[in-house]
């Protein structure tokens, strides 16, 4: 049978759990943020759902930390005056909340331009489900009876497969002009009035500037090469 000390000892142990789980959380949450931040906002270009995926988070994350902070001091106040303690375990009842004060401490910075991130993921989300040369040879035969038009959810038929299986909510189709003939855009909209999408023209298109370009109705519109004659857009 174990000593009465040891086995006091280690119930005082189980008693930590909860402190010591939400303190890892803090500091996860705290060093991490940022990271966090990135990768919902790549996640939300990877499956195209708009820029600003990551807003939510970022406004929350560290009301939560201090929230969570919270906890863990009320906790080692409640086990504090619920008996006496040791010297050791009155340190570690305070070690738990003063460690969350240190992270609260760690700054969450937004990981450059949001928008410029989630053009990273829906780069691969184009490479992967858009069949970008198939739709080029198809503007040098085709496209140019299309010059100057526009559609809008219900397509006509004679656009092919690769134009409309990627479920775009409208195409735009330039005017021809005798440097790159004629380029399409596919675009889609999000619920806090940006758009998005993926400007296509021939092969030998001249690569537009890339990063945040100023237009001229006062919008930003952010771009991202994707391969020769075709580059990804994020305007707002």
């Amino acid at each position: 049978m174990a000593p009465p000390e040891i086995t006091q000892s280690k119930r005082h142990w189980v008693l930590c759990v909860p402190d010591i789980v939400l303190t890892i959380v803090v500091i996860v949450l705290a060093g991490g943020g940022s990271h966090f931040i990135q990768q919902v906002e790549y996640w939300g270009g990877l499956h195209s759902r708009g820029v600003g995926q990551s807003f939510l988070l970022a406004l929350t994350l560290k009301p939560l930390i201090v929230l969570i902070t919270l906890v863990v001091a009320f906790l080692a106040v409640v086990r504090l005056a619920l008996g006496p303690h040791t010297l050791t375990h009155i340190f570690l009842r305070i070690a738990f909340p003063v460690i969350c004060l240190f992270a609260l401490h760690i700054p969450i910075e937004q990981p450059g331009p949001l928008a410029a991130i989630y053009l990273q993921g829906f780069e691969q989300r184009v490479l992967k489900n858009v069949d970008i040369d198939a739709i080029q040879q198809w503007l040098t035969t085709e496209g140019v009876k299309h010059a100057g038009r526009e559609y809008r959810h219900n397509f006509p038929p004679d656009l092919p497969t690769c134009l409309v299986e990627f479920d775009p909510w409208f195409i735009l189709f330039s005017q021809t002009t005798p440097e790159r003939g004629v380029t399409i855009e596919f675009r889609w909209y999000v619920s806090h009035g940006e758009n998005y999408g993926l400007v296509i023209g021939p092969p030998s298109m001249e690569t537009p500037e890339t990063g945040v370009i100023e237009l001229p109705d006062g919008f930003n519109e952010f771009r991202r090469h994707v391969k020769s004659g075709a580059y990804v857009f994020a305007r707002g």
